[in-house]
């Protein structure tokens, strides 16, 4: 069938199914889901997929009345039999999309040894969450194919920077809403809430479950995932009958030195687009192999002339994509830029991930054009690794450290109404790898979210190194 024709199907089946006795939660749910299943569905190629047969798997979900979750048994509702003919919808080439992906996300889950003591697969879940779109955007923070929000995610060993998120790593997101949800499950004792719970935050189950209002929770998530199950169980027999994959074979490279992606596509003789494709964890152009060791997936055999050509890829047409900025001239042994009176000394600054002259400034109380002048920039662009110089005021809070000189910030004006009953009980400075769970697990009693609210932080990955945060007790 016509690409094209194909998806204008799809809508008009579920938009007829849609008029027809579903929840409104239900509705609700389906509405941003169907958004992204059609975005992933678009970027299907014929010659990706290759499962004779596959029509012929249908109609399952009329065998079921009752569901085996782990030790808990629940009712097929109205609403996942709704979400299951969905996906029953597909045509024969998208439902080979869905088998592909579950496929690999099964064998990059395994690959990184999962203990992950789920009643159902993880694949199953992320086909239930993000309908398996790589970039998934959900509510709140969540990202990534498991949908797996910020907090939760840093909280079980995932990096995430500017540049970096390994949310958009299967194996390593795997692990991580693994353990997430059997957390969920010993918090909440059923599969039914801890699948609430990672969708709206455990916060608004345990009001409802304090309250007594459990009825009102929002299952649809977990309607879906039943659904999900179901669905995938159809096809077990096939799964087992064909081995699906991705017609990709790739080599993997270890980068220590920063490289653009331009810069390496152009070398290679290859398309940028296709290195982001099998590197769906990379957000920038540019990889900061020299801040920290970055793994490269590139197509077959590109490896192998990768890493015999390494250096000649970092110095290819660098000038282009790194600008080097003059060295700063001399006059009679004296730097050419205004140096600040004696009641200044001169300190050194590592720029970080995430940076900006404004910022910078901001933190050293001096002016962005002071910035340039010192160091001899003439545009706004910097590069996190390299040191800048900054003249501060004697005397002044600013220390010199191994990671370049860092700002204690101010403590927010005024204090905000959560610290009522509360008095001052230590202050901690942010080093390298913290985030607010691991600062909140040296105190008991606080959580990562007291930090945040104490410290006016709306964005925990935007903490800085250096930073002073407060930490209170009650009174």
């Amino acid at each position: 069938m016509n690409r094209v024709r194909s998806i204008v199907l799809f809508v008009a089946i579920l938009t007829n199914m849609c008029a027809h006795g579903q929840s409104e939660d239900m509705q609700q749910y389906i509405t941003a889901y169907r958004s992204w299943l059609i975005s992933g569905l678009n970027t299907l190629n014929e010659s990706d997929c290759n499962c004779p047969g596959i029509e012929n798997f249908t109609d399952g979900i009329a065998h079921f009345s009752m569901i085996q979750i782990g030790d808990e048994t629940y009712e097929v509702s109205a609403d996942a039999r709704w979400f299951y003919m969905m996906l029953e919808s597909l045509q024969p080439i998208e439902k080979c999309y869905v088998m592909q992906q579950i496929t690999n996300i099964d064998m990059q889950a395994a690959s990184y040894h999962i203990n992950q003591g789920l009643p159902f697969s993880v694949s199953d879940f992320a086909l239930s969450v993000s309908a398996l779109h790589p970039r998934y955007t959900g509510s709140n923070t969540q990202f990534g194919i498991m949908g797996l929000e910020y907090l939760p995610a840093v909280k079980y060993g995932l990096e995430i920077d500017s540049v970096y998120d390994e949310r958009l790593h299967y194996g390593k997101t795997a692990c991580a809403a693994s353990a997430y949800l059997n957390h969920l499950h010993q918090c909440f004792g059923v599969w039914s809430l801890a699948i609430a719970a990672y969708h709206s935050g455990p916060g608004t189950v345990q009001r409802h479950v304090e309250a007594g209002t459990t009825h009102q929770i929002k299952l649809a998530p977990f309607d879906a995932l039943i659904a999900c199950i179901v669905f995938t169980n159809n096809y077990l027999g096939y799964l087992k009958d064909h081995k699906l994959a991705f017609n990709r074979n790739c080599d993997t490279v270890w980068v220590s030195a920063r490289i653009h992606l331009e810069q390496t596509a152009r070398f290679l003789n290859i398309e940028k687009q296709q290195i982001l494709e099998i590197n769906p964890a990379v957000l920038s152009d540019v990889i900061y192999g020299d801040m920290k060791p970055r793994r490269l997936i590139l197509p077959e055999s590109y490896g192998v002339v990768f890493n015999l050509k390494a250096d000649s890829i970092i110095a290819f047409t660098d000038s282009i994509y790194f600008s080097k900025p003059e060295k700063p001239s001399f006059v009679e042994n004296k730097i050419a830029y205004t140096i600040p009176g004696n009641d200044y000394e001169k300190i050194s600054y590592t720029i970080q991930s995430g940076d900006n002259l404004g910022l910078i400034a901001e933190k050293f109380d001096v002016k962005i054009n002071d910035l340039r002048e010192w160091n001899d920039i003439s545009g706004n662009t910097i590069y996190a690794g390299k040191t800048l110089v900054i003249y501060v005021k004697k005397g002044s809070s600013f220390e010199s450290n191994a990671a370049g000189t860092q700002a204690n910030n101010p403590a927010p004006k005024g204090e905000p109404s959560i610290l009522q009953g509360y008095i001052l009980f230590d202050t901690y400075v942010v080093k390298k790898g913290d985030s607010p769970y691991t600062i909140a697990a040296q105190y008991p009693g606080v959580s990562a979210e007291n930090i945040m609210e104490w410290n006016n932080i709306s964005n925990p990955s935007k903490i800085q190194i250096g930073q002073t945060l407060k930490i209170y007790k009650k009174r």
